[in-house]
């Protein structure tokens, strides 16, 4: 199974702007300025070579590259070992990832494409499915969106990643003024500070990206 982890990994990381190399010693190894600094294993581990362990940009590719890591190698994971979707609605290369409550989850290979996800809610009938939701190379959003329409999460308790940025960016504007607060709101604000951090890859870029615009209306005003 590691080949198509350390495949799907690949592509999925060079979306991100992260090079890495051919596997080595049935290891994948990551790219900074062009060398070798963390190698990832069949397990999704990763490990930051000796030659990099004080280096600061490695430590942010390092905690940028986890929570990939860590999606690719679950859905790679379920994929390998899933059923077949059983189906007279012409969905049948899917693999069935999950069904609950009258909604499923699944997914296909699309080759050097990656993945392709969907939920389905059971037609009457038991033997078909209805009402598709589609997502290319998005298995976390097809997970929120099972969820979701299976009843195992509220959608009012979702929030988007745009949502996510700004409150992280709140947050951040709030920490640095010298508002009166107590050390169990500071303490309470800089938790939920690291749960944006995880659960939004990409929360720098983001950041950086909002504040350019911010700066380019400025200037225009």
């Amino acid at each position: 199974m590691s080949n198509k982890f350390f495949t799907e990994l690949s592509r999925t990381l060079a979306e991100q702007g992260i090079q890495t190399a051919e596997v080595d010693r049935g290891r994948l190894p990551i790219l900074l300025d062009g060398q070798p600094a963390i190698c990832v294993e069949p397990s999704g581990m990763l490990y930051i070579s000796s030659g990099y362990v004080e280096s600061r940009d490695c430590s942010e590719l390092y905690h940028k590259v986890v929570p990939f890591s860590e999606m690719v190698y679950e859905y790679t994971s379920l994929m390998e070992s899933a059923p077949l979707l059983q189906s007279d609605s012409g969905n049948e290369s899917y693999r069935l990832l999950a069904d609950f409550n009258g909604v499923v989850l699944a997914g296909k290979e699309k080759g050097r494409y990656g993945y392709q996800f969907a939920t389905w809610r059971h037609d009457a009938s038991g033997t078909g499915f209805q009402q598709g939701n589609y997502f290319m190379n998005g298995y976390a959003a097809a997970k929120e969106d099972f969820a979701c329409r299976a009843g195992l999460v509220e959608k009012g308790r979702q929030f988007t990643d745009e949502q996510l940025t700004e409150l992280y960016r709140c947050a951040q504007d709030t920490l640095d003024h010298e508002y009166e607060l107590s050390d169990a709101q500071i303490s309470l604000l800089e938790r939920t500070q690291e749960q944006i951090e995880a659960a939004v890859p990409d929360l720098r870029e983001r950041i950086v990206a909002t504040d350019s615009q911010t700066f380019g209306m400025q200037m225009d005003q």
